[in-house]
């Protein structure tokens, strides 16, 4: 087999976690009397068929389902962007032909299935920040050149390709690889390639993050309040699934996303305020870290601690 047939056959979907659908109600099923032998094989082929049919019939629905909408927003959230099942298959193909181009020509080429969120990132240029990937594909490289001869050849296969570099892509989390981050402008196409046990290279269309235009709103002013209070903008803000906390003080709102690899928490005096950034961490913050009347109105309720001991901010 060769390379071409090899990541045509292997490369797949990042799905992530897909909804639970609750299995038929059988409490008030009836029950059977005892057949007789002769009748027992026949009545097995029928059960056997029964549940062939309704087993495919489920798998027909389940794929119209997941190719009829869009995949949620990382995490997931109500108001997703739906994306047509035409358009998305030809998105996907589009996306695999062209790795499959570049890993042409190298020897034992495979595909793997990432965890959502795999660590592929795309600069979301109004917000000056990088969003997350919901969806990418992934070949991962293995032969007996260094890992190092490979991700140089996927680097120069890229540029020969239409791609541009454009820098180191942020990982999601805090700690990662170092991924180079090229893009083709022209098909909306962006790739990553990094080290690791083999060289790898993943590669999404720039819109499948499937944020909304509220979203892309929201991380934009949450960008910019970050940079008010920092003096820089975020590497990778996601989490968007958590919902704007109103406080038992009124007008005072309050949310938290991811930041890199912790929380960051936000708040705003009312709804008709800007965003302002307070603090961000991997732990639960000091009490006395909720140092004005603002902060103790927004985030009441919260948890915090004095010393070791739990408690939660209210204000004084």
């Amino acid at each position: 087999m060769n390379n071409q047939d090899n990541v045509d056959q292997y490369i797949v979907v990042n799905q992530g976690e897909g909804e639970s659908t609750p299995g038929p109600d059988v409490s008030d099923s009836p029950v059977f009397e005892p057949v007789k032998e002769g009748k027992k094989s026949n009545i097995l082929v029928l059960a056997l068929g029964a549940v062939a049919l309704i087993a495919s019939g489920l798998a027909i629905y389940f794929g119209i389902m997941y190719f009829g909408k869009s995949k949620p927003s990382y995490p997931a959230t109500p108001d997703s962007q739906v994306v047509s099942k035409n358009d998305m298959a030809y998105e996907y193909k589009e996306v695999k032909d062209v790795m499959m181009d570049l890993v042409d020509g190298i020897e034992n080429s495979w595909s793997s299935n990432p965890e959502n969120g795999s660590g592929l990132t795309y600069k979301l240029e109004e917000a000056n920040t990088f969003v997350p990937m919901d969806l990418d594909l992934e070949v991962e490289i293995s032969n007996s050149y260094s890992v190092e001869t490979n991700v140089n050849t996927l680097k120069n296969k890229l540029t020969g390709a239409g791609f541009s570099s454009i820098g180191i892509l942020p990982f999601i989390g805090s700690a990662g690889p170092k991924i180079d981050g090229y893009l083709n402008s022209e098909d909306n196409i962006v790739c990553g390639v990094y080290a690791d046990v083999g060289a790898v290279l993943t590669c999404a269309k720039t819109d499948w993050s499937w944020l909304t235009e509220e979203e892309k709103t929201l991380v934009k002013e949450l960008s910019t309040a970050y940079y008010n209070k920092t003096g820089g903008y975020p590497t990778v803000v996601y989490g968007l699934g958590g919902k704007i906390k109103d406080s038992e003080y009124e007008p005072y709102q309050s949310l938290q996303v991811a930041i890199g690899g912790g929380y960051a928490l936000f708040y705003r005096v009312s709804p008709d305020d800007e965003w302002q950034y307070f603090a961000g961490g991997q732990a639960p913050l000091d009490c006395s870290d909720y140092n004005t009347e603002d902060l103790q109105k927004a985030f009441a309720g919260n948890v915090c601690y004095n010393g070791l001991e739990a408690s939660e901010v209210r204000p004084e």
